[in-house]
């Protein structure tokens, strides 16, 4: 039997990380809370994602996910392997996409921008929020999630993210 003691950490509240943001690393309250909302509570993974190719890997996957229909499997495959090879970064850019079907299915039943993770990409989230039912974005985090866990899993990457781009409801 072990002697460790298991300690549970739980996540940080978003205004806390924003607050230490602002106040510890001088950025830009808007910044700080974007990036706060992102991280699910984890100073740490704010400050990951504070990085310039992190900034723009977000923009341009928005981006692609803006442009992406089922009419044009050219925009499918584009998305796909947009999110990159290497398991982390796979990892980051699916839970950054699903932070936007979060937002598009938030912003369609609520209208408010207040709750939205991904305030810094209004035009995105207005997009699908308008062109998809709820249930379609139901479906599409219920995916990211499914193809999350099966990346964990060693399965073969590409396949993985070709296979849920074209069963994304876009």
């Amino acid at each position: 039997m072990s002697r460790c003691r298991h300690v549970r950490l739980n996540p940080l509240p978003v205004e806390t990380v924003a607050r230490f943001l602002t106040e510890q690393k001088q950025m830009d309250p808007s910044k700080a809370s974007v990036l706060a909302s992102l991280s699910g509570g984890a100073i740490g993974g704010a400050l990951d994602l504070d990085s310039e190719d992190m900034i723009a890997f977000r923009a341009e996957l928005g981006r692609l996910l803006d442009r992406a229909t089922l009419s044009n499997p050219l925009s499918l495959l584009a998305l796909a392997s947009f999110l990159g090879q290497d398991k982390k970064e796979i990892q980051q850019g699916l839970t950054i996409l699903k932070s936007y079907f979060r937002d598009a299915l938030i912003y369609k039943e609520t209208a408010l921008t207040s709750m939205i993770m991904n305030a810094d990409h209004p035009s995105v989230i207005a997009s699908l929020a308008r062109r998809l039912e709820g249930g379609q974005i139901l479906y599409n985090i219920s995916l990211v999630e499914k193809s999350q866990e099966t990346i964990a899993m060693n399965v073969n990457k590409s396949l993985t993210l070709e296979a849920m781009a074209f069963k994304l409801h876009l």
